[in-house]
């Protein structure tokens, strides 16, 4: 029990100690009033939108030429013509009502007004260079990850590179102290066992792990039992399963108070999870299965942020993530341990609508 516990109690110094480069880049973010900024993330979109012929197209939709079509310059006497191609791709664009589209092909580089009739809708990489789509997953998320992170990552490197690397030293010889308090005579004990029952979930896991020997008992891998259960069921006719690798409980292991008094809306898992790489590790090995799976846009739009980089930072906000049949299907290919920008490389199929 007492390894179990001294176990337990090593992972939060580990974690503590990851996320110390993380809290003081935050302070100083907080000190120039850029936190919150980074914190909230990108607004929804607002994107411009028409409707012609009972369908409704949106502003920067990658698009591709069915048939030839030809433009006329203007104020042009000879050699006139400009020439689309047959699936020459463009980019829509709804302005004041009306239907355009710019051409990657026209070299006047002007928004040419167009029938639906003429084109048809293509993925966003269409025509856009020679590179596969999966290397224009992996630069994207490279460029993303790195927009975010350079400055975290320069940050980390100067906070290790001063005194502050004997910071390791200091805390691997600190002692550990138990400390037992007394209970007041006029203490209630149900508004105690409220508060620090939150905690009997995770402890009671790890006391089952410390009588495994003589019980034999073996904790369930993560994510690794599945069921169409609770799914919509536009979802369950397609064949879909969820799969339940984390229980979040709100306000634990206790509620938290921000300094105006107000109270912070937030879950944590009720034990802690595995690492990232070993989750996505355990869905590698669903045989002819693929995950359902947000673009980066589609994560923007549902205010879907992720803070794992910033361990300091509220990880769970309280709010849905519901499966839409608009999420794309991707298979995992490969899955580093080390993180950063190509710790997973995945194939990107259709959206499962």
């Amino acid at each position: 029990m007492k390894k179990q516990i001294l176990t337990m109690f090593q992972k939060m110094n580990e974690d503590l100690f990851s996320a110390l480069p993380s809290m003081l880049q935050d302070e100083q973010m907080y000190g120039t009033n850029t936190l919150d900024h980074a914190v909230a993330s990108p607004a929804p979109f607002n994107i411009q939108s028409i409707t012609v012929d009972e369908q409704t197209f949106y502003d920067s939709t990658r698009v591709a030429a069915i048939d030839e079509l030809t433009y006329k310059k203007k104020d042009c006497w000879f050699n006139c013509d400009i020439v689309i191609a047959k699936g020459g791709a463009g980019n829509l664009h709804v302005q004041g009502g009306q239907l355009n589209v710019k051409w990657d092909a026209d070299e006047e580089s002007k928004l040419r007004s167009i029938n639906p009739r003429d084109f048809q809708v293509v993925p966003q990489e269409f025509g856009s260079g020679t590179s596969s789509v999966l290397d224009t997953v992996v630069n994207s998320v490279s460029s993303a990850a790195s927009s975010a992170t350079d400055g975290m990552l320069s940050f980390i490197d100067n906070f290790w590179g001063g005194k502050q690397t004997h910071m390791a030293q200091m805390l691997s010889g600190s002692l550990t102290k138990w400390v037992v308090c007394g209970v007041a005579d006029n203490a209630s004990y149900t508004e105690l066992d409220s508060w620090l029952g939150t905690e009997d979930a995770a402890f009671q896991e790890h006391v089952r792990q410390a009588y495994a020997k003589w019980t034999g008992y073996e904790a369930e891998v993560p994510g690794k039992t599945c069921s169409a259960q609770s799914l919509p069921m536009s979802l369950q006719s397609a064949g879909c399963e969820m799969c339940q690798y984390s229980e979040l409980h709100v306000d634990h292991p206790e509620a938290y108070f921000l300094e105006n008094g107000e109270k912070d809306n937030f879950m944590c898992p009720l034990v802690p999870p595995m690492t990232n790489s070993e989750q996505l590790s355990v869905f590698k090995l669903k045989k002819d299965m693929c995950l359902l799976h947000m673009t980066p846009k589609q994560l923007q739009q549902h205010q879907w942020h992720y803070h794992g980089h910033h361990p300091a930072r509220k990880q769970n906000n309280q709010q849905n993530n519901t499966p839409l049949t608009e999420f794309e299907l991707v298979k995992l290919l490969d899955v580093e341990t080390s993180p950063g920008p190509q710790q997973i490389s995945y194939g990107r199929t259709c959206t499962l609508e």
